[in-house]
This record gives C-alpha cells, sequence and structure tokens, in this order.
C-alpha cells in the first residue's frame, strides 16, 4: 500500500525505524518477526487490525493514514531536524529460506546508496512507467518506490498472487508500462502470457 511509504517516509524524517510486513504473507513469519522487532508502535489499515492485535498480543489502535490530526507546532519541530547518513531507517527480514527470517538493519545511507546505484545502472527517464510487483516488506519492493521517485517515474503495482496474468498484456497497455523489474522465475511465466500482436 502506498499508505505505508507515506508512513515510512514520516518516521524516517522523525528519526524512527520502520519494519515493513506484508499482511499477505504467512502468519507464522509475521509473528516470528514481531516478536524479533518488538515494536514499540504498529500502524496497520483498520482491515488488518485484529490479525495485527493477534499477532502482537497486543490490541493495535488501527486508523487509515489520512486519519491523522495535522502535526503540532511540537512535532512540526522535530520534524525539522536533520537525520543522519548513519541513521538506521529500516528493518527488512530475509526470506528465512534457512530457517528464521533474520532482521537486516538499513541506514539512510544505505538505502540512498542502493537507489543511486540503481537509478545509475537503469536506463529509466522521468515520466517512464514502471511495474511493481514486490512487496513493500522486501527490498524489491522498497528499492522500486525509490528508484520511480528519485527518477520522477510513475509506479503502478499489480499484486500478482491475486490478479495473476491473464490479462497482464491489457493492463501493461493500459498503464503504458515500459519497464518491468521483475525476478526470472516471474518473468518467464510473465512471457507465456504476453500476446506478441
Amino acid at each position: 500500500s502506498f499508505h505505508h511509504f507515506a508512513a515510512a517516509f514520516g518516521a524516517w524524517k522523525a528519526g524512527w525505524i520502520t519494519i515493513p510486513m506484508d499482511p499477505r504473507y504467512p502468519s507464522a513469519r509475521n509473528h516470528l518477526i514481531l516478536a524479533d522487532a518488538d515494536p514499540t508502535l504498529v500502524l496497520t489499515e483498520p482491515r488488518y487490525r485484529d490479525e495485527a492485535s493477534r499477532l502482537c498480543d497486543l490490541p493495535v489502535e488501527a486508523r487509515s493514514i489520512d486519519q491523522y490530526d495535522a502535526i503540532s507546532d511540537q512535532d512540526r519541530e522535530a520534524m525539522g531536524r536533520d537525520v543522519e547518513p548513519d541513521t538506521p531507517s529500516t528493518i527488512l527480514y530475509t526470506s528465512g529460506s534457512t530457517g528464521r527470517p533474520k532482521g537486516v538493519l538499513h541506514t539512510h545511507a544505505s538505502l540512498t546508496h542502493m537507489t543511486k546505484r540503481r537509478s545509475r545502472s537503469s536506463q529509466v527517464r522521468p515520466g517512464d512507467a514502471l511495474t511493481l510487483f514486490y512487496s513493500a516488506s522486501v527490498m524489491g519492493g522498497l528499492a522500486g518506490v525509490l528508484h520511480a521517485l528519485l527518477i520522477g517515474a510513475s509506479l503502478h503495482p499489480r499484486d500478482i498472487k491475486n490478479d495473476g496474468f491473464s490479462d497482464i498484456d491489457t493492463w501493461l497497455r493500459k498503464h503504458r508500462i515500459n519497464c518491468c523489474h521483475c525476478v526470472t522465475s516471474l518473468f518467464r511465466e510473465f512471457a507465456r502470457h504476453i500476446d506478441p500482436g
């Protein structure tokens, strides 16, 4: 959800660390992450509040991001502080393929470096249209959003798991996608469903 990224940017500006989670991922994985991270605040959308409360073993308040009041003068002053490059920004958890998911801490500098490197190595230009097939809880999703913002490209998310491939060629044409970033296995499946005409 783009609400996630709006909340993340606010948290980063305040010097907080974010730990993105995907409610579509297995509950066992999300429970392990919450137990390991022991967050002081959980932000979620109303439709996921009950699940988040169950996973945290705590009541979780859930409000849409647009339901928050304007920031106070005190908060505005805090938001004006500089955030140092080595300030931790986010913890992304590995897939857990070797056992338990492990948290990897990223700083503002490492996210900036990764985004600039990706931007330099791509041929993406302002006004291009990019796909976003990754979850916000993995580096591919975070990198895709930051890359599009830095370049000035539009970003078009698609939930492949729920939306599938049956109309992918129509979807690509509708959004005038000219840059698709995905893993090889997804690309193979993707190519099978594209009408060459």
